[in-house]
């Protein structure tokens, strides 16, 4: 489908050429995850080659992206297209959804609130983070109705993302690798090979497993995990932390993001493509 991109004896220079990204964004069938519904590339209005994708966040019926210094918004119904880009997000790695209305971002060690238009809305003043760079060590971030949840350092935070004030914290999570908050009343992380499911409201462990070590993209939504292992993309039950058997395993190969809402797994893999 893609075509390699070639140099014609009249015009080589002489060097070897670099690799060359070749990132897609995939829509796939949540009951089937062999059925692509839609790929298309990645946008880069930069056409820099050095310029990748550091952050996926399906919500409602959008998608966001970002892609080197720009913040997408894509439709999803009834196909992927582009309505909005908005420049000044260069290496931003964390985006979740919250409060039904707005997104959120993790830039420079600072939470930021959005509104569908890509509008900034402002925060309530966090009194735990007075000089306004408390997240600049966070390293995973999802959303759950009105809240986010955080990893920073060692401690997961549950943060009203309504009112911007901590409602909850547990610690422990200096190796967690993978977070998600599906909006089944738990939130499910990675840690040292074992998935974990931890309750909400408090937040304590309910239950993990090791089954799943090796996994290395994780999202979810509902009763449903999707994760990518050893190439294959695999839907979980929540409430067993084991494989739905009801639903077709996919291909995972070069998954580097991965999100879910309503009825569809967005996936965004990057090929490299060796130029001849």
């Amino acid at each position: 489908m893609y075509k390699k991109d070639s140099i014609s004896p009249n015009d080589s220079t002489g060097l070897i050429p670099e690799p060359r990204r070749n990132e897609i964004l995939y829509k796939i069938d949540q009951n089937n995850l062999r059925n692509i519904i839609q790929s298309i590339p990645v946008p880069d209005d930069t056409q820099n080659s050095d310029d990748t994708t550091t952050a996926l966040l399906a919500y409602y019926r959008y998608v966001f992206l970002v892609v080197g210094d720009n913040l997408y918004k894509l439709e999803t119904v009834p196909e992927l297209e582009i309505l909005k880009t908005v420049p000044g997000y260069r290496d931003t790695k964390l985006i979740a959804g919250a409060d039904g209305q707005h997104i959120f971002v993790i830039k420079d060690g600072k939470l930021i609130k959005l509104n569908f238009e890509l509008e900034t809305v402002p925060l309530p003043d966090d009194p735990n983070d007075p000089d306004g760079s408390r997240w600049e060590d966070a390293k995973l971030m999802d959303g759950s109705g009105q809240h986010l949840y955080i990893v920073r350092g060692d401690e997961l935070i549950r943060m009203n993302a309504i009112t911007n004030i901590e409602e909850g914290k547990d610690t422990g999570w200096t190796d967690a690798t993978l977070l998600t908050a599906p909006g089944d009343s738990y939130v499910y992380l990675f840690r040292n090979g074992e998935l974990i499911r931890m309750k909400e409201f408090p937040l304590e462990m309910d239950d993990k497993t090791g089954d799943w070590d090796g996994t290395t993209v994780l999202a979810g939504s509902g009763k449903s995990l999707y994760i990518v292992r050893d190439g294959e993309l695999i839907c979980l039950l929540g409430n067993t932390l084991q494989r739905d058997t009801n639903v077709e395993v996919g291909s995972g190969d070069n998954t580097t993001l991965m999100s879910f809402f309503i009825n569809y797994v967005y996936l965004v893999k990057d090929f490299i493509e060796e130029l001849d």
